[in-house]
């Protein structure tokens, strides 16, 4: 979770949108509007159809939004 709000900051449009929708997610995981299964389809459609070229500090940002959005299924 530390990792998508370091995101939703960190100057990159395309990254702080991307983290703004799993925040989204998790909280209609939370309040039980999605199942963990649905919440886990969509994040792993969100990381397969966004392609994001390899370089530099988007490598870093990928990761965090990728740990972010399952770390969440660890919490709930």
């Amino acid at each position: 979770m530390d990792e998508l709000k370091k995101l939703v900051g960190c100057g990159d449009k395309w990254f702080e949108e991307r983290a703004l929708m799993v925040l989204e997610l998790a909280d209609a995981l939370q309040k039980g509007d999605v199942s963990q299964s649905e919440y886990k389809e969509l994040v792993e459609d969100m990381v397969r159809t966004d392609s994001i070229s390899d370089e530099g500090q988007q490598i870093e940002f990928r990761s965090m939004l990728v740990a972010g959005a399952y770390g969440i299924l660890q919490i709930i």
